[in-house]
């Protein structure tokens, strides 16, 4: 027992070392990125800032730095186009008003359908207006920047190595399931705490793995209180195992876990020699 709960500091301090790094998930507000996006187009920031107070009206430039900071925020794609999971979570709706989804659904369905589809940047100019009007004010607090797939993988070949699993047991991931794997026993506890989806003031933050991979069954009540009962009544030998146990029997079917080990493997084996 021990010798697992140095591991586990050693693996926090390893993970606190980094989280600076490419890999680790990046905090933001939505108008930090409308400043990063006035230097990327050398729009003067004194023009975002009074697009700001004017409540974005629409403008060449205004819908240029919207489309930036939404493709910034991996809020919005221009093949898929909106990260809807990733994108409301810089909204702060009216707590006492619970018609702003309809709502924004409506104004979404009536004004893109006037909108060139290959016209993007005014596509994502009129997703964002929808929101801004429709569902909330736009959030003050930091929130997190989804990762895409390909900073997933990466994420996960970080936690193969801060984990010390041996290139057999990598192996074994490209065909059987994480938790059949002893060697990699803490691998879903430390992606979890190194994609920002746990930490230990706040548990298991279902609000972030549901902006993170998107399926709504993740803040509906059953899968809440299936990670909230879970908890109450059972006991763990460490957390490694208490992860393990929220995704064997809570989450399995709601995020893509096994694909993003089973994809982070072939490419570690691809690329080791």
């Amino acid at each position: 027992m021990r010798v697992l709960q140095n591991l586990l500091i050693l693996i926090a301090t390893k993970i606190a070392t980094s989280s600076r790094s490419e890999h680790g998930l990046p905090f933001k507000r939505f108008h930090r990125g409308l400043m990063e996006c006035a230097e990327i187009l050398r729009i003067p920031k004194a023009t975002v800032k009074q697009s700001i107070e004017d409540q974005f009206r629409c403008n060449d430039q205004t819908k240029l730095v919207v489309h930036c900071v939404m493709v910034q925020l991996h809020t919005w794609s221009d093949g898929p186009e909106l990260w809807r999971s990733a994108l409301i979570q810089f909204f702060e709706p009216t707590a006492y008003e619970g018609l702003f989804e309809p709502r924004t659904d409506m104004c979404l369905g009536e004004n893109l359908a006037y909108v060139d589809e290959c016209d993007f940047v005014t596509r994502a100019y009129v997703t964002f207006e929808c929101f801004y009007n429709q569902y909330g004010n736009l959030a003050k607090n930091v929130h997190e920047v989804i990762l895409k797939q390909p900073q997933l993988i990466s994420a996960m070949k970080t936690c193969f190595a801060i984990a010390d699993i041996p290139r057999p047991a990598i192996q074994r991931l490209t065909v059987e399931n994480v938790l059949s794997v002893p060697e990699a026993h803490c691998l879903l506890y430390i992606f979890f705490l190194r994609a920002g989806l746990y930490n230990e003031a706040g548990g298991v933050l279902m609000d972030s793995i549901y902006s993170q991979f998107g399926n709504t069954t993740l803040v509906q009540f059953g899968k809440i209180t299936c990670v909230q009962h879970l908890l109450e009544t059972s006991r763990f030998a460490d957390r490694c195992s208490m992860l393990n146990a929220v995704y064997d029997r809570c989450l399995f079917d709601a995020i893509p876990i096994n694909e993003l080990i089973v994809a982070a493997a072939e490419h570690f084996l691809e690329n080791s020699g």
